[in-house]
């Protein structure tokens, strides 16, 4: 899991950097991303989910609450990741160029939707530990907007289908995400 928040906390401190340096352990085998997923990023949702319980100190929310909360974090980011790398697979032919296209890996794919809900699952955690609720907290995950855009050279995205990958990007991972939550909350 350290490795795993340690390229987290570079890509979003400096996204390009980050994305290089991901690129690079990628190439020389370093990165293992079925390990990573198993053993870093379902571990991180599933403690960014649990922090929900933190609000019962502050006598914020009960015990009930609490643990709607906690599921229903975990299923979406879970269910986010795996309709993100769905959506996305299906439209990244027609981003890449055709070098590009050849040699498209998949584990890039998953390392980018699996650093952006990792990014999520952070600021649910900062949500969940600070007593006091925080306008700038809620618009926070839109940083990962900035993270997708940042991640098109490690995806190889041709440069004038910047703007229309970004839009299904953002709409994969960030859509999902508020969507199913809402739905999720909607239920409850």
């Amino acid at each position: 899991m350290g490795s795993f928040l340690k390229y987290l906390f570079q890509i979003i401190l400096s996204p390009a950097k980050g994305w290089e340096d991901v690129a690079y352990d990628l190439d020389e085998r370093i990165i293992n991303v079925r390990h990573l997923y198993l053993h870093a990023f379902l571990p991180l949702i599933g403690i960014c989910s649990v922090s929900a319980f933190v609000r019962l100190l502050y006598g914020a929310n009960d015990m009930l609450g609490c643990t709607a909360s906690a599921i229903i974090g975990f299923v979406s980011m879970f269910l986010t990741y795996h309709l993100a790398i769905y959506s996305m697979s299906s439209f990244m032919p027609r981003f890449v160029d055709k070098a590009a296209a050849k040699k498209q890996d998949q584990r890039k794919l998953a390392l980018v939707v699996m650093m952006s809900v990792g990014f999520i699952a952070l600021v649910i955690l900062l949500a969940n530990v600070i007593k006091v609720q925080l306008a700038i907290i809620q618009f926070l995950p839109f940083y990962v907007i900035f993270i997708l855009w940042k991640g098109c050279g490690f995806l190889g995205v041709e440069p004038r289908q910047e703007g229309l990958y970004m839009i299904l990007a953002s709409a994969s991972v960030l859509g999902a995400y508020y969507l199913l939550n809402f739905m999720f909350n909607a239920l409850v």
